[in-house]
């Protein structure tokens, strides 16, 4: 009798935890924004919407923090924690606004050129680093215009490795960055749609392409990320998914930055060798090709 009473007990606990759940919307249009990003303004964790745009978040002990909503093309919204301060669920449906800025104006007017000179920047390889991503986890690769006129996206290519102890298949969220003026961090968004790739479990290069988006590289180049998605709330860490990204320490120099459920980018700290004196920083391997105005 002891023992049903203390299984009871503990199962009526659980089912009072402090969560918020809910949709997440267009304030205009009404349409559901699929993963959306869910990350804490002053403490580690998140989450990401699923595909029909439902999110759940266990706010346990984040009384006096904020929570960030963010989504591509959209202004992000910040939720003040402390007023949900009793141990419930609280179910909950925001909306989020279109973001506008200048870079938009500039995107439309570069539609309009044609281009047909193609080049190719790729990755310089060296070693074959295994570095496992915890889900929302984005990584942003810089990529730098030697030629000083602006060009436009073809495609992508990500280099992917085999995780032979993967038990489920990872999605991945590809975005594209315009570069801050100052900081040299990743910027606005160059396209504000989606893209989500299910890449095969096995080392090889998925190639993505993206002529008809139109994405203009600029003089100062881009950035362009991978962010790995776990939208069922499957795995804490990406060792039991697959395939995983594959890095590098060819460049000689840092290149990519980290971002966390669309938290805040720093510079990667990724390096090889921690023990050596020859160590070398890491980064995550992307080739780009892009045409050029024909001369």
């Amino acid at each position: 009798m002891k023992n049903i009473l203390f299984i009871l007990f503990l199962s009526i606990n659980f089912s009072f935890s402090q969560t918020l759940k809910g949709i997440i919307t267009d304030s205009i249009s009404g349409n559901i924004l699929k993963y959306t990003n869910f990350s804490f303004k002053n403490s580690d964790g998140g989450t990401t919407s699923n595909e029909n745009g439902h999110f759940i978040i266990n706010i346990k002990n984040k009384i006096n923090d904020t929570l960030k909503i963010s989504y591509l093309g959209y202004e992000p919204k910040f939720i003040p924690l402390n007023q949900f301060n009793e141990d419930k669920e609280y179910i909950l449906n925001y909306k989020l606004e279109i973001s506008n800025n200048r870079i938009d104006e500039i995107i439309i007017s570069e539609k309009k050129n044609k281009y047909s000179e193609q080049v190719k920047i790729k990755s310089k390889t060296e070693g074959d680093i295994r570095i496992f991503a915890f889900p929302g986890c984005e990584f942003a690769l810089r990529f730098f215009n030697k030629r000083q006129e602006v060009g436009r996206v073809k495609s992508v290519k990500i280099h992917f490795r085999k995780n032979p102890n993967a038990n489920t298949l990872s999605k991945y969220r590809v975005k594209f960055y315009s570069v801050d003026s100052i900081t040299r961090f990743p910027s606005n968004y160059l396209l504000k749609e989606d893209i989500i790739i299910t890449p095969k479990n096995k080392t090889y290069i998925y190639e993505l392409n993206v002529e008809d988006k139109k994405i203009p590289f600029f003089n100062e180049g881009i950035f362009i990320s991978v962010e790995l998605l776990d939208l069922n709330r499957e795995f804490k860490k990406g060792d039991k998914s697959g395939p995983g990204l594959r890095f590098s320490k060819g460049e000689g120099q840092q290149l990519t930055f980290e971002n966390y459920y669309g938290k805040k980018w720093f510079r990667s700290k990724m390096i090889s060798n921690l023990n050596s004196k020859n160590y070398k920083p890491i980064n995550v391997l992307i080739d780009l090709n892009i045409i050029y105005r024909k001369k």
